[in-house]
Formats: C-alpha cells, structure tokens, sequence
C-alpha cells in the first residue's frame, strides 16, 4: 500500500501558468509500501487522469472550465495500483 502524506497545501498545490495552464506540484509519498512507484497520475476537475514520470513532481496540464473554484488531484502508482489521491484547489477567474 503507498502511503501518502497527510496532503496539506504544502504537499500538493496549483498555479496558474497563462494560457489556460495549470501547474500541479506535489511531494513524494512517505513510503511505497516497499514496492517501487511507477510514475504518478493528475487531473484537475472531472478530467481523465494524465501520466507523470515517477522521477518528477510538478505537471503542467491545459485546463479551461468556466470561472470559479476547480479542484486539482494528484496520486502515486506502484504494481499494487493506486495511491490516496492528494488535493488542492483554486479560483479560476
């Protein structure tokens, strides 16, 4: 089981980046549980998850939903399957 930190704003946070980009950017979790990660997951909103290499921590996506609040999601993966999810969430204007 991979277990996660407890995801706070400094585990897991968001930014915009122009252009309708949005920047996750997130800590490794606190153990694997010791099976190696194989990469993480991230979305925000109710979008498909996309791919992260298991070597980075940060992922930029192309995000353009209407203005308000949109919640971001992060996960690791190991052979076992998924993580907790980690999540943070901001103001689109």
């Amino acid at each position: 089981e991979i277990v996660s930190r407890d995801w706070s704003s400094d585990v897991c946070s968001s930014d915009l980046a122009g252009n309708g980009q949005i920047v996750l950017t997130w800590l490794a979790p606190i153990s694997d549980g010791y099976i190696p990660l194989t990469g993480y997951q991230a979305r925000c909103g109710s979008g498909p998850w996309e791919d992260v290499a298991n070597t980075k921590f940060t992922h930029e996506m192309l995000f353009s939903p209407p203005a308000g609040l949109v919640t971001c999601e992060v996960r690791a993966l190991n052979a076992v399957g998924e993580g907790a999810v980690a999540q943070t969430t901001l103001t689109l204007l």
